[in-house]
């Protein structure tokens, strides 16, 4: 049994490493992107969309962080230090989580607390999110474990995450049934609902019983899968292929080599493909789920006005956004590999490397975007303006994955800067609701060029070239600074 002060001091140096590592960083620009959005919003709205956001954002900050940890210390041997070590799995894994936990619950208490800080429960509100993070993040450690690396672990996480969030349909009526609160994030949605809301006495009981079983029962499994499967090492990496490489380079010359060990990778590890496959899917979904939503919501709140703004969000932004995560992570993985380093002894030059990298993202994602507007179907353009966004919009995924492995020194850092990079997400959002000369200034941020020629393609109001051509340019230029970053960091 470690003591009190010895085990304050180790949650003290993981609070430490997550603030070197950026988390907090991280943690404020989430609480100024969500008060960016609901400034814009009327105090009951606030109140009744707070809950599922809290729940399903802020309280799951710790979800992917975690998880990135978990495999850089494993990869750095630092988990096996732990065996001969007087910390036990159970303290090693009740720190992080403890540690995620402090700066999920001070994230969500400052967003309240600028919001709306008025007739809150906070004792609701703190258990609530506590009990979100700890249940999330041991499911997410649960399920890392059997994985090789991140880019392996991040298709079934996303599986993961949409059976998290299955209780927001409940919250917002679009599918009710008592079913829903055998899903054990029920629990902290209740009562972090029940700090807006009065609640009744037996949904609290139920809520406070089943959610710190959850996670009591979830910490068990997290120390025997961490000691299955990354103390027994029953999950460990594949070495690289580089004798390999270098052979079918010597034969075909660098990029048709790279290209054959791209598709390669592909068949062994499709997360590229199912990432684009996953944007597709949003779009189609959008297709029937938007119309419904605008009659379901229709005696409540008028959805007509926002279509635009939601077509945007499925069919524009969110294929760079996704596709340059996850090329940035294949990138991060292949400089921990050394194989980035190694290219300094190759004919294939640093620059040439890059733009090949970011060749696959660009296309996939301009396809992607020119597809997912016409599979929407709710908008209507002219196909030569689409095809103009979509060229612009598709610029983001490889600024995307260049800053992350630009800015960040490991995983850990790259999911923090992730979160963090939310913002090139929000940007269109809170240009939504700003008139220009205003909405200009948030133009420093480049997604939000792209979002406004697509509004101005549908909606036409003469200024579409202008605004196509200050997105080009400022995405050119963004991409060129962040690739001599990429460069000097090499």
């Amino acid at each position: 049994m470690i003591p009190l002060r010895r085990a304050l001091t180790i949650l003290g140096r993981e609070l430490q490493l997550q603030q070197r590592y950026g988390v907090l960083y991280a943690a404020l620009v989430v609480v100024g992107l969500w008060a960016a959005v609901f400034a814009f919003l009327e105090e009951p709205t606030r109140r009744f969309l707070l809950p599922p956001v809290i729940v399903m954002d802020t309280a799951i900050f710790g979800f992917f962080l975690m998880t990135a940890m978990m495999f850089l210390e494993k990869s750095d041997r630092v988990l096996a230090a732990i065996v001969v070590s007087p910390l036990s799995t159970g303290r090693y894994l009740l720190n992080k989580v403890l540690s995620l936990t402090i700066v999920a619950v001070a994230l969500t208490a400052l967003l309240v607390a600028i919001l709306t800080p008025s007739a809150v429960n906070w004792a609701l509100l703190v258990v609530g999110v506590a009990i979100g993070s700890v249940m999330t993040m041991l499911a997410g450690f649960v399920l890392a474990a059997r994985f090789e690396s991140m880019n392996t672990y991040i298709i079934p996480s996303a599986l993961l995450l949409t059976v998290v969030q299955l209780p927001a349909l409940h919250y917002f009526e679009i599918a009710t049934s008592k079913l829903f609160y055998a899903l054990p994030t029920m629990a902290p949605l209740a009562l972090v609902r029940g700090a807006f809301a009065p609640l009744p006495a037996w949904e609290v009981a139920y809520a406070l019983a089943y959610g710190l079983l959850s996670c009591v029962l979830l910490h068990a499994w997290a120390r025997r899968t961490f000691d299955r499967f990354v103390v027994g090492g029953a999950a460990g990496w594949r070495p690289t292929q580089a004798r390999a490489a270098r052979s079918d380079g010597r034969r075909r010359g660098p990029i048709a080599a790279l290209v054959a060990a791209d598709l390669r990778n592909v068949r062994r590890d499709p997360l590229l493909v199912f990432m684009a496959s996953y944007a597709l899917i949003l779009a189609l979904l959008g297709r029937w789920l938007v119309p419904w939503l605008v009659e379901v919501l229709e005696p409540t709140f008028d959805l007509r006005p926002y279509v635009l703004l939601i077509v945007t969000f499925f069919a524009v932004q969110t294929g760079p956004l996704l596709l340059g995560a996850v090329s940035g992570l294949m990138l991060l993985d292949e400089r921990d590999e050394n194989s980035l380093t190694s290219l300094r002894v190759t004919p294939l030059p640093i620059g040439r490397y890059a733009l090949y990298r970011a060749s696959g993202p660009i296309l996939l994602s301009t396809a992607l975007c020119f597809a997912g507007v016409y599979f929407v179907g709710l908008v209507d353009a002219p196909p030569l303006r689409i095809a103009a966004v979509a060229v612009v919009n598709a610029l983001e995924a490889p600024i995307i994955s260049l800053a992350l492995v630009s800015l960040a020194g490991n995983k850990v850092e790259g999911m923090a800067l992730m979160k963090g990079m939310g913002i090139f997400m929000f940007a269109p959002v809170i240009g939504w609701f700003v008139d220009p000369p205003m909405r200009w200034l948030i133009g420093v941020i480049p997604t939000l060029w792209p979002a406004e020629a697509f509004w101005q393609a549908v909606e036409p109001r003469g200024s579409f070239w202008p605004v196509i051509a200050v997105g080009l340019v400022s995405h050119l230029l963004l991409l060129w600074l962040l690739l001599r970053r990429f460069r000097r960091r090499l």
